[in-house]
Order: structure tokens, then C-alpha cells, then sequence
């Protein structure tokens, strides 16, 4: 079943639920990437980074972004690292999709290549852009409960308590991994995700983005206070290999 036939269903039927269109989606994506793809975009990753069982709440903070004022709604996303992380747990396999549900993180088609090439991210890829709040929330509920998809990177803005005890349940049930993206004022909510990321550009004199990934919350061995470190991520443009550009990641480092 490809994108477009899921979105029909969902049409036909928003009761459905996708861990009943698992097996089709399963069956209709069984090809899997060439070996030596894989040990070119998989690098080693932290501990607290490695993909889990649950939720993750991803939040980007930038000169005047934690105020909440008339530009409330103007928010970014941590897309790039959101976009790897999701990618490392479809690569682990055996799920076969990633769930990219409101269009705030929807990444462009240039990350969607670098992230994931050989044209992956054409099968791989979901897109869903829930016309409220309610249905938003529904669809990544569902995702998460879903065992044919491998990661889901959303939109939470606006989440409540209640809504996080739910999707991280729902992540519980079904081996879900969500990494939900929030507004950086919403820190300060209550919240049942097992991490809390913040991630803050950080100043570099190389031609390559580099970002500051700190944890700020984790429960049981993820606690923050047992990984009180931050890392920095760089990302560097790879025009060398024969399937063209590709974003790799050096190795995370410690600070």
C-alpha cells in the first residue's frame, strides 16, 4: 500500500486504525537498501541518542525564541536531527516506514535525499498533514501503535499532559518510536515523553552547520542527570560518493 492508498483508507474510514494496514504496507516494502548504504550512513551514536521504545520531545531554541508573542505560531523544528535519529531506527529494520505527520515537520526533499538516498525516502516516507489539532494527534496515536512503522516525526504544539501520557502509551503498546517536536515556550508543561532534547545552533568557523544537543530530561537510565553532557553535532556535505550528495554526520562530540 503506498502513500496514497493509506490516505484513502483514512478517508474512507477515520476509525481505522493503521496497525491494521501494517501487514499491507509491510508487504508492499520489502525491498531493502544495498549493504554498503547502510555502513555509509549509519554512524555511531551516543547512548541517550540511540533510538528507544517511546516518546522524545525535540525542541529548538534560537535567539528570541522562547518568548511566546504575536509571531507564536512562527516555530522551528529540529528537522535535520529528527530526520537522522528517525532514519537510524527504518535502517535497524524490520519496520519499513516513517511517519511525518503536520507540515511544520515535513522535511524538504533535499534532507528527505541526504537522509535517506538510493531514493528510499520515496517508499519509506508518509506525509500527513492533519487539518486540526484532535486529528493530528489521533494520526500520530495511531502511528505509534502501528507495527510497520519504524519512526514518527510530528508536530506536537499544543500537546497536554493527558495527550503525552497517551501517545507515549500508545508508543509502549505498539514499539513505537516518536520524536515529537514542541515549541520551545512549552518547556515548562507537564509532559510523559522519556526524553527531552534541546537543540541550539552553535557557533562554528567551518563551512558545515553544527548544532548543540543537550538533554534535558529522561526517566530511568536516561535520566538527564546521568547524561549531563551535551553534544555537537556537525553535518557535512559528502559529494563524493556515486549516488550524489549525501549528509553525513561526524561523530558526535562530547562537551
Amino acid at each position: 500500500m503506498d502513500v496514497a492508498q493509506v490516505l484513502v483508507e483514512l478517508r474512507k474510514n477515520p476509525a481505522l486504525c493503521l496497525k491494521d494496514m501494517g501487514p499491507w504496507m509491510q508487504a508492499d516494502q520489502e525491498a531493502k537498501p544495498h549493504p554498503a548504504a547502510l555502513d555509509a550512513i549509519i554512524p555511531s551514536l551516543p547512548y541517550p541518542l540511540q533510538p528507544m521504545v517511546g516518546i522524545q520531545e525535540w525542541f529548538y531554541d534560537w535567539p528570541g525564541g522562547a518568548v511566546a508573542g504575536p509571531y507564536k505560531r512562527n516555530w522551528f523544528a529540529p528537522l535535520t536531527v529528527m530526520s537522522f535519529l528517525a532514519v537510524q531506527r527504518l535502517l535497524k529494520g524490520p519496520r519499513t516506514s516513517i511517519f511525518f505527520v503536520g507540515r511544520r515537520c515535513w522535511p524538504s526533499l533535499t534532507l528527505l535525499h541526504l537522509v535517506l538516498p538510493f531514493g528510499q525516502w520515496q517508499t519509506g516516507g508518509i506525509f500527513i498533514d492533519p487539518p486540526t489539532a484532535a486529528l493530528r494527534f489521533w494520526v500520530i496515536e495511531q502511528a505509534l501503535r502501528c507495527p510497520a512503522v519504524a519512526a514518527v516525526v510530528a508536530d506536537a504544539g499544543e500537546c497536554t499532559p493527558v495527550g503525552s501520557r497517551r501517545l507515549q502509551l500508545a508508543a509502549e503498546a505498539g514499539g513505537g518510536y516518536g520524536l515529537l517536536a514542541r515549541p520551545v515556550w512549552e518547556t515548562r508543561e507537564s509532559s510523559a515523553a522519556r526524553q527531552r532534547w534541546m537543540v541550539q545552533p552553535e557557533p562554528t568557523d567551518q563551512k558545515f552547520p553544527r548544532w548543540r544537543l543537550q538533554l534535558t530530561r529522561g526517566q530511568g537510565p536516561m535520566a538527564a542527570s546521568d547524561h549531563p553532557e551535551a553534544w555537537l553535532a556537525e553535518w557535512r556535505w559528502n559529494n563524493n560518493g556515486t549516488d550524489g550528495s549525501r549528509l553525513e554526520p561526524c561523530c558526535f562530540i562530547r562537551v
